[in-house]
């Protein structure tokens, strides 16, 4: 394949493309593989270039070129030669799509970016991108956490409860049940420094 293809999808710095095909009008198949054919063993650092076999696994990408893309990533798994160390195989990572992951780092990015810029709803945005709602989340929250400095330790915790809203009465199967939501809240109760909210829950209180 073109190496120029590997450019125009962003990832000539790690993979090559194997396959482009078009599947429809909307949607191109890509199969990628990385370049290189050594990895270091995670465990004993030890490199290898051996492969023990080579899953085909998906991976959610940005579309590209205004198109979607069905992008498949022809993974080898490669066997340490290291005799004394315990892992005896392993599967080649990269940055653009880190360990254990189904989604491309720049597509992570994105969603998060689409959640905390645009004030959207989590399940607003994970319906746009295909992903789950949890998946969606887990990305905001690994934005928020490069953007937002760490925490001041918080040295006298409080508790505060309030009701959440008017008692009201819910029809369910039993009968009508009576609802009396409170919020649980965290806060920071230091007399000497201003108090804030650190976490909070609703539960319902029955009766």
């Amino acid at each position: 394949m073109n190496e120029g293809t590997s450019v125009l999808l962003g990832l000539e710095d790690e993979f090559t493309v194997l396959q482009l095909e078009r599947i429809d009008a909307d949607t191109v198949r890509v199969v990628i593989e990385v370049i290189d054919p050594e990895g270091a063993c995670p465990e004993c650092g030890v490199l290898t270039s051996r492969i023990k076999e080579r899953p085909l696994v998906r991976v959610k990408d940005l579309p590209a070129s205004g198109q979607r893309t069905d992008l498949w990533w022809l993974k080898r798994r490669l066997v340490c030669r290291e005799p004394a160390c315990g892992t005896a195989t392993f599967t080649q990572q990269s940055r653009a799509v880190p360990a254990r992951s189904r989604l491309t780092t720049r597509l992570r990015e994105k969603i998060g970016s689409a959640i905390a810029s645009g004030n959207r709803a989590v399940s607003e945005v994970a319906s746009e991108y295909q992903v789950a709602w949890s998946t969606a989340h887990r990305a905001l929250i690994a934005l928020a956490n490069q953007w937002l400095p760490e925490p001041e330790p918080t040295r006298v915790l409080g508790i505060d409860e309030t009701r959440a809203r008017s008692v009201r009465w819910v029809l369910e199967e039993a009968g009508w049940t009576r609802s009396n939501p409170w919020m649980t809240s965290f806060v920071n109760a230091d007399p000497t420094l201003p108090g804030h909210l650190l976490a909070r829950s609703w539960r319902p209180v029955p009766g």
